[in-house]
């Protein structure tokens, strides 16, 4: 479908899937949040299971299987999270059916009236941003919505589905996010990833990974940025904290971190 549209006068779009991919993992790496690329066969699979949240960034052409996957899942308790221009076509690139009595209005808990542009002929902001990109029309019918449009209408909606959540983002947030510093797209996206999924542990000012054993988990601070002292966060308890290569002691709210650099910290069980 994107191919589709990257007719001449619309060449960016062609790198518009990659981009919108690239975005959201950005988006989830500055907030340190484990991510996995999931495909269809996977889901066939019975991967879905692993996960509590599945986001799907601009999936312009959704197969029908797919979406009774993602229906089954969040039906099962996991979260759902599209964004635009997500679901405008089927696999055979015909026009997806989001009105009433439609699988997506059963999942989304709203129905897709009319998909628009922002920053042509008319620009709609959220959160006092004005935004460049596709925007929709939606009509929300079981689902909450959680913010508007400067117009009033619906942009973002929350819905529950079975034992689980979906929600639908009326942003191409994801692509928003392909550049870096879009700390406002990151935040948005994110916190409707999350819903009220709580986090492990958090780090603002650096990425940082984490490696388990039993004995002990060993993470991974990177600076890519100016030498910082950093905060660590986590619900996961620990003994001590020492870097694991001078075997010093560590003060987890106080992690000093030298530029352009990074850190590796054992933390004991």
């Amino acid at each position: 479908a994107w191919a589709a549209m990257s007719v001449r006068g619309r060449d960016s779009y062609r790198m518009f899937p990659i981009e919108a991919r690239i975005g959201a993992a950005r988006a989830f790496m500055n907030a340190n949040i484990p991510f996995e690329f999931v495909t269809p066969d996977d889901l066939r699979n019975g991967l879905a299971k692993r996960y509590k949240t599945i986001y799907l960034p601009a999936i312009i052409s959704l197969q029908k299987e797919v979406l009774d996957m993602l229906e089954k899942f969040t039906a099962d308790g996991g979260r759902v999270v599209m964004d635009l221009p997500g679901g405008k076509f089927d696999e055979n690139t015909a026009i997806t059916h989001t009105g009433e009595g439609s699988a997506f209005a059963r999942l989304f808990g709203a129905t897709l009236d009319n998909y628009q542009f922002s920053g042509s002929n008319k620009t709609l902001s959220l959160k006092e941003e004005n935004w460049t990109g596709f925007v929709v029309d939606m009509t929300a019918k079981e689902a909450q919505v959680l913010d508007y449009y400067n117009t009033g209408a619906p942009a973002i909606i929350e819905n529950n589905y079975g034992r689980g959540t979906s929600s639908f983002i009326g942003l191409d947030i994801s692509h928003q996010c392909f550049n870096p510093g879009n700390a406002l797209a990151e935040s948005i996206l994110v916190e409707n990833t999350l819903g009220k999924i709580s986090v492990p542990y958090s780090c603002e000012g650096a990425l940082v990974y984490r490696l388990s054993s039993p004995k002990a988990d060993h993470y991974y601070f990177i600076n890519d940025g100016p030498a910082k002292n950093l905060v660590f966060r986590s619900t996961y308890k620990y003994k001590k904290a020492v870097d694991a290569l001078t075997g010093e002691s560590v003060d987890l709210n106080d992690i000093a971190v030298r530029a352009d650099d990074a850190r590796w910290i054992r933390m004991e069980k």
